[in-house]
């Protein structure tokens, strides 16, 4: 029995470790993807609703990060009230990291092209020189190509001082627009926390199992601790 007690204390650890880590991972693109959403994505109008969401699975990879260290400490000292606690609060977190990455996932699917060409349009239109932290940021041009511009082509738009960049057609300006590569962007972060959220609920539900069962092995253990202890007792009181 106390082999596999110390089987199954090891791969509870071990799970630990892995959501440790994938939750450093969500935490990272989360805060990532939050500082560009505000820097680069700041007129988009489903601006609030995305960085809500960004927000919600940074906290809930903050909560998992958390856990999964007091998952550990409970595994160590062997305390089933703090096992017990750790499933509880595990599977709340988990249902609802798993309904924010979702909206992440939904709402970065939902922000196509024509979305952002409507957020983007009263920024290029407003400000005559281009929004040169889009520009260059993305290596785009304008919001539809560098035919966006009917006039003199913004330096913003342009790879390098040498190449030529006045016009759409010359060599030194970037051609494609800023709304298709933004559009990209944001899918790509949808699709990365959504495949990391996915990833961290396996891993939450195979540690909610296997600390459920490692509970249930302590309680045995103490179980026939005090069953044998009462024997012993019985035993000396008897001679």
């Amino acid at each position: 029995m106390a082999c596999g007690l110390a089987t199954v204390k090891c791969s509870v650890m071990l799970l630990n470790l892995a959501l440790v880590l994938m939750s450093l991972g969500l935490i990272l693109v989360g805060a990532t993807t939050l500082s560009c959403i505000l820097f680069y994505y700041s007129n988009l109008r489903s601006k609030k609703l995305l960085a809500l969401s960004v927000i919600s699975i940074l906290v809930f990879g903050l909560l998992a990060f958390i856990l999964a260290f007091y998952g550990c400490y409970g595994v160590v000292k062997e305390k089933r009230c703090s096992l017990l606690t750790y499933v509880v609060v595990l599977v709340l977190v988990a249902v609802l990291q798993a309904v924010a990455g979702v909206l992440v996932f939904v709402k970065a699917e939902c922000c196509c092209e024509s979305v952002v060409i409507k957020g983007l349009t009263p920024v290029f239109e407003g400000y005559a020189k281009g929004n040169g932290r889009v520009d260059k940021k993305f290596e785009c041009c304008g919001i539809n190509g560098s035919t966006y511009w009917k006039e003199a082509i913004p330096k913003s738009c342009c790879r390098s001082a040498k190449a030529p960049c006045k016009h759409a057609n010359d060599t030194g300006v970037y051609k494609e627009g800023c709304a298709a590569k933004m559009a990209a962007a944001i899918n790509l972060v949808g699709l990365v926390i959504g495949g990391i959220s996915i990833a961290m609920g396996i891993v939450e539900v195979a540690c909610v199992i296997l600390t459920i069962y490692l509970a249930r092995k302590l309680k045995v253990r103490r179980r026939l601790f005090l069953d044998n202890e009462r024997k012993l007792t019985a035993e000396i009181l008897a001679v």
